[in-house]
């Protein structure tokens, strides 16, 4: 990669020397574990950034450095910065167990390239913008929120004018001005659906075969979401209902339609995608979009997908399990539910409001209809 780019998008590792110093990870990953304790697949709103990027003129690329630190063990992070030459390096600072990366990659960017715009965004540097603008002198700025708008305006605006004008004209940008003061601009709307978004552009990354592989089949699989933003508020997720009111301007959650998602497929399995998890539970959308979801994939045939991964935010009723046994999804449909404790009183108070017979019956119902279920807590 020694191209020039308008936009390099920089997927962090949990930690970047860790082949240099010990580390003792977490329990997180072994929640994640084909993706390791350095968490190699990257949010998937990168994809939709880049995507976003790219139709409108914009050269742009997903770098995934968290891939490359571990597919090679020779690799050395400040090699490739070097020749990775870009006006603007979005590290991501989606989830807070890449704190450690994004913040030492964005030291690095700006040590290698201190003429270009070093930038951090997604949930966890949403939250904290001001403390890592504040501290953090290598950083230029974080975008706070969903970021397409406000990068592809940061990147045009750079090419009009200074850099301090271009920063007070980008949209949910915080940022140091000259004088050393921490300024916030207005956050931007939201879009209210996902369907002018693309999550399927693997052109648009680089490396990507080890994130998309499973190390146990070999079999590729990828992730598609049913929406952006949530109706719930549990307690210690930073998706939440809440969080996405407070952090991300976000209301309601934008839903991606039933024809989009049955596109994506045709293009996954085009792809050579075995495997595919839905993200977020449908069922916020309403019954009619399960209806139109199941009448959309009526009669479909893939040549690769052969399982997809549902996620149940409540338990599910017998109504709602007959559907996806009766769709066309995929030759195998598997579901998941994360109860978080089994003491009513812990779950409720976390934000799930059921009873652990209900998770109890819906695995009763999920073994008479042959559709697999994993229970987490």
């Amino acid at each position: 990669m020694t191209n020039d780019y308008d936009v390099v998008l920089i997927h962090p590792p949990s930690f970047h020397d860790f082949r240099r110093k010990p580390v003792i990870p977490g329990p997180v990953d072994r929640t994640v574990p084909i993706y390791t304790f350095l968490f190699i697949m990257f949010p998937i709103g990168m994809m939709s950034i880049a995507s976003f990027l790219d139709n409108r003129g914009v050269k742009v690329k997903i770098f995934n450095l968290a891939e490359k630190i571990l597919t090679e063990k020779s690799f050395k992070c400040e090699d490739i910065l070097r020749k990775l030459k870009s006006k603007i390096y979005a590290i991501g600072l989606h989830w807070s167990v890449h704190t450690n990366g994004a913040v030492e990659i964005a030291k690095m960017c700006k040590m290698l390239h201190p003429d270009s715009i070093v930038i951090l965004g997604g949930l966890t540097a949403t939250c904290f913008a001001e403390e890592l603008v504040g501290n953090l002198p290598f950083v230029d700025g974080v975008i706070r929120g969903e970021a397409e708008l406000p990068l592809y305006t940061l990147s045009r605006n750079l090419e009009k004018y200074d850099k301090t004008h271009a920063f007070k004209k980008t949209p949910s940008l915080t940022f140091r001005t000259p004088e050393g003061e921490i300024f916030s601009t207005n956050m931007c709307d939201v879009t209210n659906t996902l369907d002018e978004l693309d999550f399927t552009r693997f052109d648009l990354v680089e490396p990507l075969e080890r994130t998309i592989t499973s190390p146990v089949t070999g079999a590729k699989l990828w992730n598609i979401p049913f929406c952006r933003g949530c109706l719930l508020n549990c307690a210690t997720c930073g998706g939440s209902r809440y969080s996405y009111r407070k952090l991300l301007n976000r209301e309601y959650p934008a839903f991606r339609s039933p024809r989009r998602i049955f596109e994506d497929f045709i293009t996954l399995d085009e792809l050579g995608i075995k495997s595919i998890f839905l993200f977020q539970d449908p069922r916020m959308a309403g019954e009619k979009y399960v209806d139109e979801l199941v009448k959309t994939f009526r009669g479909a045939k893939w040549t690769n997908i052969k399982n997809v991964g549902i996620e149940l935010f409540w338990p599910a009723s017998k109504t709602y399990l007959e559907k996806l046994r009766s769709s066309d999804l995929a030759e195998n449909i598997g579901l998941s539910i994360s109860p978080e404790s089994g003491n009513d009183n812990v779950r409720i108070a976390h934000g799930r409001h059921y009873f652990t017979e209900d998770v109890i019956k819906t695995v009763d119902n999920c073994i008479d209809f042959g559709i697999p279920i994993g229970v987490f807590f």
